[in-house]
């Protein structure tokens, strides 16, 4: 049976692999009364992910583990100094810093002609202000190497360009005008399956404050996404992995990347698609991995529409008071912030409540963020 190592990363990630091939486990001192043992193997306790000499005393070259891998964004660095060093399939550290760039995946995307986008880096906002003038507004700021859609602004004036902040980590480039959707898939042996596409629910701040699956496209543009994450994954040189691609496709029906990573998506869309297919994207993986081939037949759609709802503060400051509306009581909201804590109106930590939603019907799910919309959360 297979062996894969893993690093840190959500229980019910591990769970669902482990049905299908050994695991084993390093994690950090911290976080091991938080884990289930009895998935792994073997674990591995260390006090520090960035000193990878802390696995030495472990030997972990004896195990001859088949790959290594973490579905977390926040430790594929080290799962990729792992696989360097111990000389372990998996996705090496160059290879993770080239994706978390987003230009250079741009830039070989332009390039292979599977994005017309223009997009630089930029030092200061002299150099922001020459883009649009070639470029004109709306235009994206966000860091190169962001991780988790931090600090993205859309900018449609010089007014709003002269409040931004530069640094040599930024990244510019042409706004696109469309809906995004992300594409949760999977390669092995450099063949991509893609298992859903998931709609994103924006809000004015560009923060996502929902996701459905799965998005109501018709076949032939699912059929086009199919075709643009293969092609992207073999440019990329990505073989083996669960892919989490997050694309807009514009109003004249063009796809276009916004970023890509090697991990499974967040925001419980594992649990949404669990709940629209029965099934999810790691079990497929790891189904693969155990049989060593590439599975033609997919999951089927169980005629659920599942999603997930977030609800912000408007402004940053002391939470207050969180007053639900009487006819959003049955619903099973979760509050995810408590009465005196700090809160800001951005960033994924600060959402104040979340809501797991399904239904055959498209429509009622998707007009669940409205309804939440009508909780008023106080912030002084």
């Amino acid at each position: 049976m297979r062996h894969y190592l893993l690093i840190e990363g959500a229980n019910y990630n591990h769970l669902n692999l482990s049905r299908y091939i050994k695991i084993s486990l390093i994690c950090l001192r911290d976080t091991i009364k938080k884990i289930n043992a009895s998935l792994y193997e073997n674990i591995f306790i260390v006090d520090n992910l960035n000193d990878i000499s802390q696995l030495n005393k472990y030997h972990i070259e004896d195990y001859k583990f088949d790959f290594v891998y973490s579905f977390s964004e926040f430790n594929q660095l080290y799962a990729g100094r792992i696989s360097d060093y111990y000389n372990i399939p998996g996705i090496s550290e160059k290879k993770i810093q080239f994706l978390q760039n987003k230009y250079c995946v741009r830039d070989i995307l332009r390039k292979n002609k599977l994005s017309c986008i223009d997009s630089e880096i930029v030092q200061n906002l002299e150099e922001v202000k020459r883009f649009i003038l070639k470029e004109g507004f709306p235009i994206i700021i966000k860091p190169n190497r962001g991780i988790g859609g931090k600090d993205i602004h859309k900018i449609t004036n010089f007014t709003e360009l002269s409040k931004m902040t530069i640094d040599t980590n930024t990244l510019v480039e042409k706004f696109i005008e469309g809906k995004e959707y992300s594409v949760e898939s999977f390669t092995f042996e450099n063949e991509t399956s893609v298992f859903t596409v998931t709609e994103k629910i924006k809000d004015k701040n560009l923060s996502e404050v929902g996701h459905i699956i799965p998005a109501l496209l018709d076949t032939e543009i699912v059929k086009k996404i199919q075709f643009f994450v293969s092609k992207m994954n073999k440019i990329l040189g990505l073989t083996n992995t669960v892919n989490h691609t997050e694309i807009i496709i514009s109003k004249d029906g063009a796809i276009e990347l916004v970023e890509t990573h090697c991990r499974m998506g967040g925001d419980m869309i594992g649990k949404l698609m669990e709940n629209s297919f029965d099934y999810n994207i790691v079990d497929y993986w790891g189904q693969s991995i155990r049989e060593n081939k590439q599975l033609t037949q997919k999951p089927k759609w169980n005629g659920l529409y599942s999603s997930i709802h977030y609800v912000f503060p408007e402004k940053p400051g002391i939470l207050k008071e969180i007053k639900i509306p009487n006819d959003l009581d049955s619903l099973n909201i979760s509050i995810l912030k408590n009465v005196g804590d700090h809160v800001v109106n951005v960033g994924n930590t600060n959402r104040v409540l979340s809501l797991i939603y399904e239904s055959p019907s498209y429509s009622e799910v998707s007009s669940i963020s409205k309804k939440l919309n009508e909780i008023e959360i106080e912030v002084d």
